[in-house]
């Protein structure tokens, strides 16, 4: 009896790979390849702990209420790292890179490590650091995009969303190897960081929103714990709930085919190897054995919407990539983590539409440094350079998606430091958000309209980008940029008003309706009118033609209706309208200047 998932159940799954690879008898094969995808399914399920409950997040010691809500992760098992994201440094293709649980602790190396739902401010963190091995680069703890990092000789500077000193310090006696504490914690106007339990290093921020991520960045530390403390971010644990049972839920969309084997003997001959002898069969498999310096891939062949599974083992070297729908616009680039040789360890990506997400071990979602945020078709690529690598148990699975699928936001930005989406100022008061930096929740769903979840924008190419909010008199503002010069289109209420030229760069929408009068302004500047037939309420709607739009703020807030007065006559001099005309006298009065006429003798006095 093991636990799937586990080390325990590492010996008995290669005894069973062993026979199926040894195996004959048709039926055998086929009753082991039945206990092969019971243990990977219930692998994905347990990651080495409890099954996956969707709907909360693993933390062991979830606690609080509101801002002072707690999430406090030991490390004790593999399972908590189901509610972070990684990202491996920039030089982690040579250097090789890491996250994972060993011993109680948290071993990072070369990455970025960053918590699935972002707090609200007010909001903390704090990071037990158990050692630095000596010569370690800078440590970063992170907190809605702010960092404290620990740079060499006990400097400590805390650093904006957008890579800016905000100020240094100075950390006194801390030593190499000697385990530490750092506490950063975010309010309304100021960052704080407490480091060793040293007077805190304070500076006041200005009012833009805390927007990026939560987690730390290092090139190698062993963490004993993190607590995050903060109210979730609006709507940011609906999301990623969204998404886990969207993401379990894939084999079960109709037309999803059965996996295809990839390791049987006419599955391996599917895969397009150079013929150098760089990559040389194994049982279920091929080890990659290129030359000293040289480069090698093997690729297969993949459909649009697609999930590719396989082990790899790392005997040397760092260099191994997994290049995902390569050869199209939507190609994805990962690097798979190399701090475990001589150790299986499983990769399960998925491409589907316009998200692509690995995951290794069932536990570790990485991210890479890409964001195609489109659909294509391409390959699976397996690239190693100057490693040794095994690679076996591999297998292809179509995926099937209407072309009205509602695929929920990948509900992650980019994890690492001064990257992904800008911040963003928050929202003045009166006025209403209806972008929520990650899905289309408030909009009309249309071709060429989509979101970058990396930059926090809506991405509009050369298409139509409609609020599904209704109104009658409203004010709007969006904040845009232009890749390039193009023409701008805006519409209220079902109609089209107004169209014009706007210059490449970063620019303010001002959109106002009221009664039968609309108008739009960029920056400033009325653009040109055109003929508007509006209904009597509608939506609100922008068209770019000619280049790419980026919007990271739709916001709009009501204004009264115009009164309606009772008709006025217009003012006009005195007698000016009024009958008799002027040329002819009233009855029984003298023209001007002429004496008034004698009067016709009466009847006389009556008499007594």
């Amino acid at each position: 009896v093991f636990r799937a998932g586990s080390g325990d159940a590492r010996p008995a799954e290669d005894d069973l790979r062993a026979a199926r690879a040894a195996a004959d008898d048709a039926g055998v094969r086929e009753k082991l390849d039945a206990l092969l995808a019971g243990l990977e399914e219930a692998a994905e399920r347990c990651g080495g702990g409890p099954p996956e409950d969707p709907s909360r997040l693993t933390a062991v010691e979830p606690s609080g209420s509101g801002a002072a809500q707690k999430r406090v992760y030991d490390f004790s098992a593999a399972v908590q790292l189901r509610d972070w994201v990684a990202t491996p440094a920039p030089d982690a293709v040579r250097a090789g890179w890491g996250a994972g649980c060993a011993d109680g602790r948290l071993r990072l190396a070369n990455a970025a490590l960053a918590f699935a739902v972002e707090p609200e401010v007010p909001s903390g963190i704090v990071v037990q650091v158990a050692a630095l091995p000596p010569g370690a680069g800078p440590f970063r703890v992170l907190l809605g995009g702010y960092a404290c990092e620990l740079r060499a000789g006990g400097e400590c500077v805390l650093l904006a969303p957008d890579g800016r000193e905000l100020r240094a310090g100075r950390v006194q006696g801390l030593q190499s190897g000697q385990p530490f504490s750092v506490d950063l914690r975010l309010v309304d106007r100021s960052v704080s960081a407490a480091i060793a339990g040293q007077p805190a290093l304070t500076v006041e921020r200005g009012p833009e929103a805390a927007w990026g991520p939560t987690g730390v960045a290092c090139s190698a530390a062993d963490i004993r714990r993190i607590e995050v403390t903060g109210r979730p971010e609006r709507g940011a644990a609906e999301r990623v709930q969204a998404w886990r049972e969207w993401r379990a839920g894939l084999d079960a969309h109709p037309g999803t085919l059965p996996p295809a084997d990839l390791a049987a003997p006419e599955g391996l001959a599917r895969w397009q190897r150079p013929a150098d002898g760089s990559w040389r069969a194994e049982s279920g498999g091929f080890r990659a054995v290129p030359e000293a310096g040289a480069a090698t891939e093997a690729r297969i062949a993949a459909p649009r919407n697609a999930r590719f599974r396989f082990e790899y083992c790392v005997h040397s070297g760092k260099a191994i990539r997994l290049r995902g729908r390569d050869g199209s616009a939507a190609a994805v680039d990962w690097v798979l983590p190399a701090d475990r040789p001589g150790e299986w360890r499983g990769a399960d990506v998925v491409v589907f539409e316009g998200c692509a997400f690995l995951r290794i071990d069932a536990v570790l979602l990485v991210r890479s440094g890409q964001f195609p945020d489109v659909a294509g078709e391409g390959a699976f690529v397996l690239a190693v350079e100057d490693a040794e690598v095994s690679f076996r148990g591999a297998s292809l699975q179509a995926l099937s998606a209407s072309p009205d699928a509602d695929v929920p936001a990948f509900p992650w930005g980019d994890p690492r430091p001064g990257a992904g989406r800008a911040v963003r100022p928050p929202t003045p008061e009166g006025w209403t958000e209806l972008f929520d930096q990650r899905s289309l929740a408030n909009f009309v769903k249309r071709d060429r309209v989509s979101v970058s979840a990396g930059e926090g924008a809506i991405v509009v190419e050369g298409g139509d980008l409609l609020t599904s909010k209704s109104w009658k008199s409203v004010e709007i503002e969006i904040d845009f940029s232009l890749d390039g010069p193009g023409q701008l289109s805006t519409g209220l209420r079902g109609s089209w008003f107004a169209k014009d030229e706007v210059p490449a760069g970063a620019h303010r929408l001002q959109m106002r309706v009221a009664g039968d009068r609309a108008e739009a302004v960029v920056d400033g500047r009325t653009l040109a009118a055109i003929p508007w037939s509006p209904s009597a309420s509608g939506t609100a709607k922008i068209r770019v033609e000619g280049t790419t739009a980026r919007v990271t703020s739709v916001r709009w807030r009501g204004i009264a209706e115009p009164e309606t007065q009772p008709e006025k006559p217009p003012d006009r001099p005195p007698g000016v309208g009024e009958n008799p005309q002027p040329d002819k006298p009233p009855p029984h009065k003298p023209p001007p200047n002429k004496p008034p006429p004698n009067k016709p003798p009466g009847p006389g006095p009556k008499p007594r």
